[in-house]
């Protein structure tokens, strides 16, 4: 990612920027051995258990943790938590945290979870800070919490504000050495160490309270993986990756790295960094709004043309704070403005809405575009507003038109005009194999649907049949055959019903 701040620890520690109040948890060495700074005493190594090594620096932990609630209880801009100081001058937060001692080579999936995690046979450190925490110090210090990745929600980005996260180590080769984080992880599809781009402030997802209390559940303090910063897109970790990387396609490539290996046991400071220092910020907000042009009628008509057609809609970008121009314009000038703020060093995040009057074919050219700008532009579409559809859905993968192609079988609604009025039926698929072929029989079973409630009644009554006989429930996916002349507003009244819980849409038009 461009435009990073340059905020290496090495560089601010030989500055003399970070106060020596903050010093304390910087020089550690291992907790076998006493340091000149405090006596954590004689621990024992670390045991093995079912989910591999567990942490064994907890009392060292809380004399630490002891001595700088004493030295800073009268300091407003230092915060002080078990496992974490933070300082408001210095603009950076510590965290206690100590090596698993992951073999080089081995498997990983986070780089620092809390020390009550089961995970640790996959991670590289344990927090000594609860994840909860390490929230409340990135408040102090004046970030806010984004939004975590979350496909059941549509939102394919963790949006928030980029930490620069960096390792100290008191012992061995890297003594005294800060390095970026990502350096302790190889992909061995690319040989080459994580990007360096650091990673999203989302906060952990949090649940409703229990009974009997009155505070959500933080996810991330409660339920496994427990995690902090991870190497995959997880919905649950306080710090997420700027990137996508699901878990699914980076599991077993990802692994430690055999240059920046790390002593089991160690006890060490990790550094987290708000990239920008001043009140500048890089998550820029927006809500674009396409609609029909000046001409009337014009989005009803079908143009063979796509360029043609993209010239016929209008565009306006508005920040979403509610600072408006109204000013409209192309799409091309609208993307251009959006790529001009990435290369400022800003990521915009674009809540797109579709006027009602539009054509599908006119949405499914403006989102060939927008999934463009994304992969290329550095540009992130945020999901829909409620009872709206994700751009994305005009772009299904085209194999998905045949059942056997696909990796489950959800509603199929096919959707026409019949004497100006639509209906539609839904097919439910059901593939079974035979010994005489190897390819899958396909058998289906039709419903005809003349109103919106009947599409809702009908996979109620599926999912409460499902339930009943105890067969796997129906995914809540529609797939959608329509005429791609029809208006997006005849296509959100006629799914309406089905939209409050099936949001995962794809959109198919009739092969030409």
């Amino acid at each position: 990612m461009a435009h990073i701040a340059d905020t290496s620890f090495g560089l601010v520690i030989r500055s003399g920027v970070m106060p020596a109040l903050l010093a304390l948890c910087v020089f550690l060495s291992s907790c076998s051995t006493p340091s000149p700074l405090t006596d954590r005493g004689n621990l024992d190594n670390p045991s093995d258990t079912k989910f591999g090594p567990q942490p064994s620096c907890a009392k060292a932990v809380d004399q630490l943790t002891t001595a700088n609630l004493n030295r800073y209880k009268d300091d407003p801009d230092i915060l002080v938590l078990p496992g974490l100081v933070a300082s408001r001058r210095a603009n950076r937060i510590e965290i206690m945290a100590e090596c698993t001692g992951l073999n080089s080579g081995e498997a990983a999936e986070f780089l620092l979870i809390d020390q009550t995690s089961s995970h640790g046979y996959e991670a590289m450190l344990w927090s000594y800070a609860r994840p909860s925490d390490v929230h409340k110090a990135l408040v102090f210090l004046g970030l806010k919490p984004g939004q975590s990745f979350s496909p059941d929600n549509l939102r394919f980005w963790a949006e928030g504000e980029l930490v620069i996260v960096s390792v100290v180590t008191s012992k061995g080769e890297f003594k005294d050495k800060p390095f970026r984080i990502e350096q302790l992880i190889l992909d061995t599809q690319t040989e080459k160490t994580l990007p360096e781009d650091g990673f999203v402030f989302t906060g952990s997802m949090t649940l409703p309270p229990p009974p009997g209390a009155t505070e959500p559940i933080y996810v991330a303090d409660t339920y496994d993986p427990k995690s902090v910063a991870s190497i995959y897109n997880e919905p649950s970790a306080v710090l997420d990756l700027p990137r996508r990387a699901s878990q699914g396609e980076v599991y077993g490539r990802q692994v430690a790295n055999p240059d920046r290996k790390l002593t089991r046991g160690e006890l060490i400071t990790i550094m987290l960094v708000p990239e920008v220092m001043d009140e500048t910020r890089r998550v820029r907000n927006f809500v674009l709004d396409v609609m029909p042009g000046a001409t009337a009628n014009n989005s009803a008509s079908e143009s063979t043309n796509r360029v043609e057609s993209l010239s016929r809609l209008a565009f306006i970008l508005n920040e979403e704070d509610g600072s408006s121009t109204n000013e409209r314009t192309s799409l091309a000038a609208t993307v251009a403005r959006l790529a001009a703020l990435v290369d400022d060093g800003r990521t915009p995040y674009v809540v797109t809405r579709f006027d009602r009057a539009l054509t599908l074919s006119d949405i499914r050219n403006v989102a060939l575009v927008l999934a463009l700008s994304e992969e290329k532009l550095g540009i992130r579409i945020k999901a829909p507003e409620a009872g709206h559809i994700y751009y994305k859905a005009f772009l299904p993968e085209v194999t998905w038109r045949k059942p056997d192609a696909r990796p489950s079988q959800p509603w199929e609604l096919h959707i026409g005009r019949n004497d100006g009025t639509l209906s539609g039926q839904m097919i439910l698929n059901e593939l079974y194999w035979t010994s005489q072929s190897l390819n899958p029989v396909v058998s289906n079973i039709t419903f005809a649907v003349t109103s919106p409630g009947a599409i809702r009644e009908r996979i109620d009554a599926e999912d409460a049949r499902r339930t009943t006989s105890g067969k796997a429930a129906v995914p809540a996916v529609l797939f959608v055959f329509a005429d791609k002349k029809l208006t997006y507003g005849e296509l959100l009244d006629f799914m309406a019903p089905a939209l409050k819980t099936h949001n995962t849409v794809y959109v198919f038009f009739p092969l030409e």
